[in-house]
């Protein structure tokens, strides 16, 4: 308020002691909340680096030393941010990371397993079993069984409806350069059946 401005009977006087309570209260409240968003926004991209740079390594031994140093955190304040806002522990969130590209492997692929638990940063074929066991329920070995009885009935199908691939007519992918632009983006963790609850949260 300004200096000059003079309150005049009860309920002003009373407004304007309110007022010289309240504005600056407002404004501290104000300059927090921006603050604390601010620090969010950091802690976002800083994870975000430290997520990209284990995907990239999945195949190789990941210290925690080193994905925080990617992050720009300490390793004790980076493990506790990372838990805070991703509901997972950097352990959890690889061994989960190389799970998963070790189902897809198992799947679309007829490579041996020892070599996909290597390839996903498994010391060895009995390590990676109990993994893929205790997370899926299931060993690698009946998975891509279960994998390939079902592309087998979908071949099954296709011949009985006379459908070839060769007929299909699908066009030619086209590579197009864009500038750069902001997405938006929600993080899924879970099935994939499950997704569209994170879509709905998108939108």
């Amino acid at each position: 308020l300004p200096t000059h401005f003079k309150p005049k009977g009860l309920y002003t006087g009373i407004f304007f002691n309110f007022a010289c309570i309240i504005l600056p209260y407002m404004q501290q409240h104000l300059l927090v909340n921006t603050g604390v968003q601010a620090v969010h926004t950091t802690y976002i991209e800083s994870l975000n680096r430290a997520m990209q740079y284990m995907e990239q390594h999945i195949d190789q031994k990941i210290l925690l030393k080193d994905v925080a140093r990617e992050a720009l955190i300490s390793e004790f304040h980076f493990h506790r941010i990372f838990k805070t806002l991703t509901g997972e522990t950097v352990k959890s969130f690889l061994l989960r990371l190389k799970l998963e590209r070790a189902a897809v492997s198992l799947k679309h692929s007829l490579a041996d397993i020892g070599q996909i638990a290597l390839e996903n940063g498994f010391e060895n074929h009995e390590t990676f079993t109990r993994a893929f066991k205790r997370y899926f329920q299931v060993t690698p070995q009946a998975y891509r069984a279960s994998m390939q009885a079902i592309v087998q009935q979908k071949q099954a199908v296709y011949r009985a409806d006379e459908v070839s691939l060769d007929q299909l007519q699908i066009e030619p992918p086209v590579v197009r350069h864009l500038p750069d632009i902001h997405l938006a983006y929600v993080r899924h963790i879970g099935s994939y059946d499950k997704v569209a609850s994170s879509f709905q949260r998108l939108m």
